[in-house]
């Protein structure tokens, strides 16, 4: 027998039989095409002792009396839904959104839906595959149109649909038969012969925009991948400072790597990012499923360009401020073919918190590199840690050259690493050597003094670069400063500018004091003498 016979003899609804059979009462075997068959058993072992528990059940149903189990099957979750029913979570969605089915809500928010939602949903599925539209079954759920009616309209557009079917294959058989080619094929006069058209309803959720909470969302999201190497690079001895606008050229194609690689991982596993979930923001494909690893990377490489345009200055911002219009006007975004965005709530809480996450990220990764680069000794220093200081910061600033030992004095031999390799450098008298004045072992001031005359030059260019690393070295020990201390910036940029001239400046305890004399014999010959000061001076 078929379902619809049981139906008869029994007296219950299809989805009732249904249930039953889920629950082992009865074992229908199917057929090749796929129908289920009932015997004669199911329905009479013993003096038809299933049909009695059918009957029973229905009638308790009936009066109202439920049991456990019957309770059970009256409130299903969206899965149970979509198990019964066979329609994705999206088309639910969809189809709850409009008015077709309202499912209860229960304590803890979710929806509880019947079983009077789950056979409204079937017939709305029939009417659907039939090729109603979802406006002419809102009407006839609201009985502002038969059902009737409905389907003799709908047979009328199928004839229609057939007929202009009919002369499509009559048209393509002629073409074909005509050996027709595509560059030389007028498709006007057959055009005028079909005169049709076919629009596709598609059943979704209508689109949420949230053009805020993505903007923002990014932006947090970014500067995650950022920081993550700005930590990383000083562990790897990778200066960011020496190498200006190459370092973060660098660093961003670092960032743009890991955001490649990660975040195509975090929407599979999570569906969404810390930027994301920040905001509440989730990220799954139409029918509500987690993305695949590759939807996900596919969507990354199309955000790349579209959304970010691999993060150029300039053009990245412009990207974004696109996007974030398009979002607010509701417009498809390029990366989102396959995907959609979901957000539980809009509470203002996230975005404070977003705030300060972001606000954390870069003083962090700032900190990060103001704890890096800087002079490794602090406070009050002996001639030894002075050499340790100017010996760092020569190497952060990249300067393959001459070194201190642990007296203060230069090197006569320094060691190098270059292209895999150490190179060996002998010095000899290159440079003056430092002048220190000391109290109690303590460091108190340096003298930087040369002299000296060029025959083949007109003047020989004392060492700048020497003057600003002891600079660095001694009054950037001071407690409170940074490498990056706007006043040690100047004072280092004047020693290097003014190498002819006069310099005299006071930095947060330490007085500078340079200056430069010279004096022309005769055309080719100049004598001269410059002299760097430095003296710790009462606060």
């Amino acid at each position: 027998m078929t379902i619809k016979e049981i139906e008869t003899l029994s007296g219950l609804p299809r989805a009732n039989i249904r249930y039953y059979e889920s629950e082992g009462l009865i074992s229908p075997k199917r057929a090749e095409n796929g129908y289920r068959e009932y015997s004669q058993a199911d329905v009479g072992i013993g003096p038809y002792r299933v049909l009695r528990i059918f009957a029973a059940a229905h009638w308790a149903e009936q009066c109202g009396i439920r049991t456990d189990r019957q309770q059970k099957e009256h409130t299903m979750t969206i899965k149970d839904m979509e198990m019964q029913t066979g329609l994705a979570r999206a088309n639910i969605r969809y189809y709850e959104a409009e008015g077709l089915i309202a499912p209860e809500r229960a304590e803890n928010g979710y929806r509880e839906y019947s079983q009077e939602d789950a056979e409204t949903l079937l017939r709305v599925k029939l009417l659907r595959a039939l090729g109603l539209t979802v406006g002419q079954i809102k009407a006839i759920v609201r009985g502002e149109t038969e059902l009737d009616a409905a389907l003799s309209a709908r047979i009328a557009a199928i004839q229609k649909e057939k007929a202009a079917l009919d002369r499509a294959g009559e048209i393509a058989g002629r073409l074909r038969q005509a050996h027709a080619q595509f560059r030389t094929l007028d498709a006007r006069p057959y055009l005028d012969e079909m005169q049709t058209e076919r629009v596709l309803e598609r059943d979704t959720l209508p689109k949420e925009h949230f053009p805020w909470q993505r903007f923002f969302a990014r932006l947090v999201d970014a500067q995650i991948y950022r920081t993550l190497w700005v930590l990383i690079l000083p562990a790897l001895s990778f200066n960011m400072l020496k190498t200006g606008i190459g370092g973060q050229v660098f660093m961003e194609l670092l960032a743009l790597g890991t955001m490649f690689l990660l975040e195509p991982l975090l929407l599979s596993r999570f569906g969404t990012t810390a930027g994301k979930w920040l905001f509440g923001l989730r990220v799954t494909s139409p029918d509500g499923r987690k993305l695949t690893y590759a939807e996900g990377r596919e969507r990354t490489a199309y955000l790349f360009w579209y959304g970010i345009r691999l993060n150029l200055p300039v053009f990245r911002l412009y990207r974004l401020y696109v996007s974030y219009t398009d979002e607010q006007q509701g417009k498809a975004l390029p990366w989102e073919d396959g995907s959609e965005q979901t957000i539980r709530d809009h509470a203002g809480w996230r975005f404070a918190a977003a705030a300060v996450l972001a606000a954390l990220l870069i003083a962090g990764g700032v900190l990060r590199v103001l704890l890096t680069y800087g002079p490794a000794n602090r406070g009050e220093l002996t001639v030894a840690q002075f050499a340790e200081n100017y010996n760092t910061i020569l190497r952060q600033f990249g300067d393959y050259d001459v070194e201190l030992d642990e007296t203060g004095r230069w090197q006569e031999e320094s060691e190098f690493s270059m292209d895999g390799g150490t190179v060996s450098v002998t010095f000899s008298d290159r440079y003056p050597q430092f002048e220190y004045q000391t109290e109690n072992g303590s460091l108190t001031g340096i003298v930087y003094h040369a002299e000296g005359g060029e025959a083949d030059s007109w003047i020989s260019i004392p060492s700048g670069s020497v003057m600003q690393y002891a600079l660095f070295a001694f009054a950037g020990a001071e407690k409170g400063h940074i490498l990056l201390d706007k006043p040690l910036q100047e004072a280092a940029s004047e020693l290097s500018n003014c190498v002819f001239s006069e310099y005299h400046t006071v930095v947060d305890g330490v007085a500078v004091d340079y200056t430069y004399t010279d004096t022309i014999i005769d055309d080719v010959r100049t004598q001269y003498s410059y002299t760097l000061t430095l003296t710790k001076v009462q606060k």
